[in-house]
């Protein structure tokens, strides 16, 4: 829903949407874990509905943009859609390869503090360029030092 009201240029209610839709996401894996209905499945499947979630919303950025013609923008999306998933690729990828053992939070630009950016831009859109700069800086920035980390893991082994 936040991805077409962006697309729509509806940006306020969109970030609205989005900091629901966050908070709700917090919610599910704590209410599992009460019901002691938690499982690995179901870890998996949160994931999964995380990365759709994140790029959905960088795709209504673009479309957003697009509307605009606004070139800026949409370059610096994809560069932050790159950083994105490389980011969320790359922990899941070294725990797959037994490089590391549990999951570590690396880097200074994760999954929440990139949607916190993304709901701050949408209720104030005068922020649109500057948050994009962070977004596509910060997100790459995460991913290359989470390669970097995870080689010294590796080189060390």
């Amino acid at each position: 829903a936040a991805s077409i009201l962006i697309g729509r240029g509806f940006l306020q209610i969109a970030g609205a949407c989005l900091f629901i839709s966050l908070l709700l996401d917090g919610l599910d894996g704590l209410v599992a874990r009460m019901l002691k209905k938690e499982n690995l499945f179901g870890a998996f499947l949160d994931g999964v509905c995380d990365r759709y979630a994140d790029l959905f919303i960088l795709f209504g950025l673009v479309w957003y943009s697009l509307t605009q013609n606004n070139i800026l923008h949409i370059s610096l999306i994809c560069i932050a859609i790159i950083g994105t998933s490389v980011t969320s690729y790359t922990t899941p990828h070294a725990l797959s390869l037994s490089i590391v053992k549990s999951k570590k939070h690396i880097g200074v630009f994760g999954r929440v503090q990139r949607m916190l950016l993304l709901i701050m831009m949408l209720l104030f859109p005068s922020l649109l360029t500057i948050a994009l700069w962070i977004l596509a800086i910060l997100s790459n920035a995460t991913a290359i030092h989470r390669v970097y980390y995870y080689s010294s893991v590796f080189r060390s082994t």
